[in-house]
């Protein structure tokens, strides 16, 4: 069992076995637990780690109480192995930090920050077995800890709490893959020639010379930098990330193109110690597509005898897949799956680059996706539980958490009873979900005290942002703070609505019905004091006269519409561009909208939005329309969701996915193919036009029966293959 404040990497014999722990709060401080035995060799052993405290520049997403790393095993080895003042530690000079300023990474900034390596300073061969460490004191005991765990063993005998709360990660090692660059882009004052890339050859960098050598790996990453140097005793190294070149302007224009623009963002800085292949590494990842590597050579030449990246990131397997006669999809395909493995890695975040934070409107979008693709949910129950932690004795869950600076956005409390639902419907398990009822309850109790004697919302503490849009200050709709928001109140109808679901499912019938009845409620006074008979919608608050997407799509989610009004509703979202548009977030609840109603129509004249990424040069989902600050936002990247579920029309139709209804939307298409994982295994898809009718085969694994609902016919479905035609 291994565990370190802020961060470790456990080696075993040179070889790396362990790295984290996983982020939380020092109440429910994460230890991993690793089988080093096939790392083992017989004769002498040496287990060792490095350990970092990024101090006060740690990132928001990180909380600490003191520098520390903890190693325990039950193992006959346990005096040797466990830490203690057997272990020695070195305080090592060779790595410092150094602050990001906001307008140097080009946007607020809340990860980590830089390094400074100086290699003369670097313990070098610490790792090997017969390094001699004679000269490094033994450790000190900083505290402690408690151990949480199996029955709360080790807790204070009066309940204090001092230190790390050590609880077991429930979560695996993240994945770590060595990768190259794609291409050398530019090269100046040196010889930046193919041959280096294949490894035939090294980049010499003579002396008294100003090198400036940019590499493109074709595609966004996260991947920890890792350069071979040799030579170069006063040389200057340094390594910016971007995801983009810009403008002079500050704007990106098209992200393949690099000509006549410059690089702003993030760096490392590397002080060679001149000796020969000295390999360099990052204690953590960065985040890009460009790595612009600047070289500053005093009286010696430096020599670049490789430079790589180890990807790194949750390792999510994509199970699911999605083919169609319309190739143009692969690549929207594969640039969602790509920006959902960088959003993920202990937690999930929000972009990698910028903040790393992990905030419930992009998790909820992330959680579902990652159900659908790859069907793991350790993440996602991770992500629930963490949120349920946050809760303040409000009621209200933190907007993002772990953060070290506490932040609330009072909607995002819902959209966790959405992910508490959606957790509900998808996984069967149904204990956790009982765990989540207080802290549901909790949230629902809050937001019922805001409703006023009108049973309209407002006015909302804190901060409530619903979206990004330019017509919204902050982000915050009509009435929200003011009082009288009619957007918040049906999201809070709809939200009661699928509470209830679950409450009347666990047995708790009461409870299920007092939210019926408020969310009734809700929506008849929303009706009466904030329909617009002429326009046949919804206005933004009883005291404006604005109009949005937004506010109109919460009103069909809720079932707040008129059942004859429906339709020129939907039509009058997808075409009024008066109304106040949603971001690329909340297209995802547009859609929702449009499935709920049954009215998506043709899903590919939908995704115009990403059609135009790709054509920008993106490789991944950025934050909001140009010009945006992050290239890579994971709560843009729900189509891929979308063509599983609202496409194929692959909806779980009773709780823990027990059972599955098929309700294809097949405009625009002539051929269509998809696997999405299940518990149970895989439920495989294929529909097909012959004749100008449509076929279908649906292979249902053993143990799950389902319905396809198809051109107003109803075929009930069996485990094993089913045939329509």
């Amino acid at each position: 069992r291994v565990s370190a404040d802020n961060r470790y990497k456990l080696y075993v014999n040179g070889v790396q076995v362990a790295a984290g722990p996983p982020r939380s709060d020092l109440s429910h401080w994460n230890y991993d637990s690793v089988d080093i035995s096939e790392f083992l060799v017989e004769g002498k052993n040496v287990i060792s780690a490095v350990v970092w405290n990024w101090g006060k520049l740690k990132p928001l997403a990180q909380f600490s109480f003191a520098t520390g790393l903890y190693v325990q095993t039950d193992s006959t080895f346990a005096d040797r192995i466990n830490t203690s003042s057997r272990w020695k530690a070195l305080l090592s000079k060779s790595h410092t930090f150094q602050k990001v300023e906001w307008e140097q990474a080009g946007g607020y900034y809340a990860a980590p920050p830089q390094e400074i390596i100086s290699g003369s300073s670097y313990p070098w061969d610490w790792l090997e077995a017969e390094y001699s460490d004679s000269d490094w004191p033994p450790a000190a005991l900083v505290n402690s800890g408690q151990f949480v765990s199996g029955g709360y063993k080790g807790v204070h005998p009066y309940g204090m709490i001092e230190g790390w709360q050590l609880v077991p990660s429930k979560i695996p090692q993240m994945e770590e893959k060595k990768i190259a660059f794609d291409s050398i882009r530019l090269a100046e004052n040196v010889d930046g020639h193919g041959d280096f890339l294949e490894g035939k050859s090294p980049i010499v960098i003579p002396p008294n010379t100003k090198a400036r050598i940019v590499f493109d790996q074709s595609h966004l990453t996260n991947a920890y930098p890792l350069i071979s140097l040799t030579g170069g005793d006063d040389a200057q190294v340094v390594l910016t990330y971007a995801e983009s070149f810009r403008e002079k302007d500050g704007t990106k224009g098209n992200r393949s193109e690099i000509l006549d623009k410059e690089i702003l963002g993030i760096s490392d800085t590397i002080y060679p110690d001149g000796k020969s292949n000295r390999v360099y590494q990052t204690l953590w990842f960065r985040t890009y597509r460009y790595v612009q590597v600047e070289v500053q050579t005093g009286s010696e030449s430096l020599k670049i005898n490789s430079f790589e990246g180890i990807y790194t990131g949750y390792p999510f397997e994509l199970m699911a897949k999605f083919e169609s006669d319309d190739p143009s999809l692969t690549d929207i395909w594969d640039m969602n799956w790509r920006i959902l493995r960088l959003c993920a890695f202990d937690t999930y975040v929000d972009t990698p680059y910028y903040e790393q934070l992990q905030y419930i409107g992009d998790t909820r979008i992330q959680a579902l996706s990652s159900i659908y693709l790859s069907n793991d949910t350790r993440l996602v129950k991770r992500a629930l539980d963490l949120f349920d932690l946050s809760r303040i004795p409000e009621g209200i869950t933190a907007s993002r958490y772990p953060s070290n600076i506490e932040q609330y956005i009072p909607p995002f409390s819902l959209v966790w009873v959405l992910m508490v639902h959606d957790y509900w419907m998808l996984v069967d398990d149904m204990e956790t979900v009982k765990g989540y009822l207080n802290g549901m309850r909790a949230v629902l109790a809050w937001f019922e005290n805001q409703v006023g004697a009108d049973n309209i919302m407002g006015p909302i503490p804190w901060w409530p942002f619903v979206d990004w849009t330019p017509d919204w200050e902050r982000g915050i709709p009509p009435g929200a703070l003011g009082g009288g928001s009619v957007l918040l109140s049906l999201q809070y109808s709809y939200v009661l609505q699928k509470a209830a679901e679950i409450e009347e499912q666990l047995g708790s019938v009461e409870i299920a019905n007092n939210y019926k009845r408020q969310a009734a409620a809700i929506n008849l006074s929303a009706q009466s004091k904030a329909w617009d008979s002429d326009k046949e919608m919804f206005k933004d608050s009883l005291s404006s006269s604005s109009f949005s997407q937004q506010t109109n799509i919460m009103a069909l989610l809720s079932n707040a519409v008129p059942t004859e009004s429906v339709d020129r509703l939907v039509n009058t979202l997808l075409n009024d561009k008066s109304l106040t548009q949603s971001s690329y977030y909340y297209l995802f609840y547009l859609f929702e909208a449009l499935e709920h109603v049954g009215e998506v129509g043709s899903y590919k004249t939908h995704l115009k939005p990403w059609f135009e990424m790709l054509s920008k040069g993106l490789t991944t989902t950025p934050e909001s329309p140009d010009p945006t600050r992050s290239d890579s936002h994971a709560w843009a990247a729900h189509p891929n969701y979308g063509l599983l579920s609202i496409v194929l029309g692959v909806r779980s139709s009773a709780p823990g996915f027990r059972a599955v209804t098929l309700s294809p939307n097949l405009s625009g298409f002539n051929q269509l193919r998809g696997q999405i994982p299940h518990s149970k295994g895989i439920i495989d898809i294929e529909f097909w036009k012959s004749n100008g009718k449509w076929n279908c085969s649906i292979v249902l694994p053993s143990g799950l029966n389902g319905v396809l609902q198809m051109e107003r016919q109803v075929l009930e479905l069996e485990p094993g293959e089913n045939y329509c035609e």
